[in-house]
């Protein structure tokens, strides 16, 4: 989990929050926002795997106090899911939306293009079902392979990723299709709507970028990082938290045996 901002602007739940059962996310949120003050209007959001997750959780995590949730959709194409072992979603997205647009929050939706099976046409054909639902953000990355980090991603060789070109083919059609549906580019790989903050803070001079994305100076200064593996942004660097969840528990229980 990885709160953002000076004295608690806002509250960023990144990484695989939604692995946790969901009052547990609603006691995290009591407890910060109980012991950090807020903006007026803060911002608080979280990335979800949609391939997990029913009715019940979505609506506790608007009860969580969540106002903004990105689903990790990553492709439409059930080929393509299937291929690099991402479960699809659970239910189906329409109706996601549908159901957290009636709880006043906002939907962002990401993807990734760069993957096996995947075309520019195919991802052309992913884009316009998200348009059809009218995400308030979108964001299309592009797939990283490291295999030298991640050796698993070497079983997606295998089924044979797209070339240089093919992925240049994607980015350009997804922006042209994006655009042409109204989104504006936010750098090269965020699109928001035209009244979005993100925009209008672009527009002022006001946009800033940390290492998980764009936000604007209003939501966000330093990154602070709680949870295993989490990464903190400071004024004068990063600052990763041990990755190993029995280390990270002994550490928390020793600054809290000082205390």
């Amino acid at each position: 989990m990885t709160p953002r901002g000076r004295s608690h602007r806002s509250t960023t739940e990144g990484g695989s929050p939604t692995a946790l059962p969901v009052y547990y996310l609603k006691e995290l949120n009591e407890h910060l926002h109980t012991r950090f003050p807020q903006i007026a209007q803060p911002e608080i959001a979280v990335e979800c795997h949609p391939g997990y997750l029913d009715e019940a959780y979505w609506l506790g995590l608007a009860d969580a106090g969540f106002n903004r949730i990105s689903l990790g959709v990553q492709d439409f194409n059930r080929k393509v899911l299937k291929t690099v072992n991402r479960r699809p979603s659970l239910l189906p997205v329409n109706w996601i939306v549908e159901l957290l647009r009636s709880r006043q929050v906002k939907i962002n939706m990401d993807f990734i293009y760069g993957l096996p099976y995947q075309t520019a046409e195919t991802f052309a054909d992913t884009l316009q079902e998200a348009i059809s639902l009218s995400p308030d953000r979108l964001v299309t990355f592009s797939y990283a392979h490291v295999p030298w980090i991640n050796k698993q991603q070497l079983i997606l060789e295998k089924a044979g990723l797209p070339t240089g070109e093919e992925k240049s083919r994607m980015f350009s059609t997804a922006t042209q299709l994006l655009q042409e549906a109204g989104y504006q580019a936010i750098g090269l790989d965020h699109f928001v709507k035209a009244g979005d903050e993100l925009y209008t803070s672009l527009q002022q001079g006001q946009l800033h970028r940390n290492f998980q994305g764009y936000c604007t100076r209003r939501t966000t200064g330093q990154v602070y990082a709680f949870g295993a593996t989490g990464i903190s942004q400071l004024a004068g660097g990063y600052a990763q938290n041990s990755k190993q969840i029995d280390d990270y528990i002994e550490r928390i229980e020793i600054i809290h045996s000082l205390r």
